[in-house]
């Protein structure tokens, strides 16, 4: 499980972070954090003030790794390359969900200081960087801000791309005023003036007639949030089985609040799953390293895997 709810009664003054510290075996900072992001609660309700000598019924939900099935793809000293199916989470989502994230069983693997290093949507497959210590995530930060990690994406768009195209679209990032504001979901992003610039190289290398569909290659310059889905979309060739950019509002609503059928997505969208699959990732970080996954996500079987009914 990602998280784990401890109990502790406590019948003579303690100071919190001190007894977290003792307890849990955390360094001052992580149980300080606990108290800040409201995981620590006494009597039920949550404690505020770190400095606070307490007595009472206490709890603490405290996100624990453990073991899964995904080994990774490739691993040094300090970063590991994993291979994620669809539908995996990266990192868990909320205190509810028991699904072992690639976070979790990384920090199973590596400890404590396993930090992801970038992100994939859940039904987005393929290569997820996480950094093994402080350092090395520090350092691909770095990396990724200044633009020095080059990451390409395949994927199966609607249509026939007919040509290779550099997509120079500005991108507006979802936020909660916006989907106020506008009646949409708030994860949902849009291109169009005001955004932040953003570009992403377009390469189809098949035309797919039987299925009136393109694999290509996405190779994003920039890394907006769902850049590579809103520019397919803006060149009319949404990516199979994308609910938020590729269907009408109230599809993606529905779909967003687990109410649409299986059936009704193939209709939709055209896919059981959103049909992107970060295929490779190229850096220096103390040597030169050019990684590509294994999944064979250009194969056919993908296509029609997903395109197959329920049942």
């Amino acid at each position: 499980m990602p998280y784990r709810q401890h109990h502790f009664q406590l019948d003579t003054p303690v100071h919190i972070v001190f007894f977290l510290m003792k307890q849990l075996d955390l360094t001052q900072p992580a149980a300080a954090r606990l108290v800040d992001k409201g995981r620590v609660q006494l009597d039920g309700a949550p404690v505020s003030v770190k400095s606070r000598f307490i007595t009472g019924r206490l709890s603490v939900l405290l996100f624990e790794p453990a073991a899964g099935g995904l080994d990774p793809l490739f691993e040094t000293a300090d970063f590991a390359l994993y291979d994620k199916p669809s539908g995996l989470l990266v990192h868990p989502s909320g205190f509810g969900n028991d699904q072992i994230t690639v976070i979790e069983q990384a920090r199973f693997r590596y400890g404590g200081q396993t930090q992801l290093i970038h992100r994939l949507d859940r039904e987005t497959s393929g290569l997820v960087l996480v950094g093994r210590h402080k350092g090395a995530e520090l350092e691909f930060k770095e990396l990724f801000a200044a633009r020095l990690v080059r990451k390409e994406y395949l994927l199966y768009a609607r249509g026939r791309i007919a040509h290779e195209q550099l997509v120079d679209v500005p991108i507006i990032q979802g936020s909660t005023a916006r989907a106020k504001r506008l009646g949409v979901p708030r994860v949902m992003g849009a291109t169009g003036e005001g955004g932040r610039p953003a570009r992403t190289l377009v390469r189809p290398l098949r035309y797919i007639r039987e299925h009136d569909c393109t694999l290509a290659l996405a190779r994003p310059v920039t890394g907006r949030t769902h850049q590579i889905r809103l520019h397919l979309a803006h060149i009319g060739h949404p990516i199979l089985g994308d609910l938020l950019y590729g269907a009408p509002l109230e599809a993606a609503c529905a779909y967003l609040e687990g109410r649409l059928s299986h059936a009704d997505r193939l209709a939709l969208s055209g896919a059981g799953r959103i049909l992107l699959h970060a295929d490779q990732i190229a850096f220096d970080y103390k040597s030169r390293f050019e990684l590509r996954s294994r999944a064979g996500f250009e194969s056919e079987q993908t296509l029609l895997a997903a395109k197959a009914p329920q049942g």
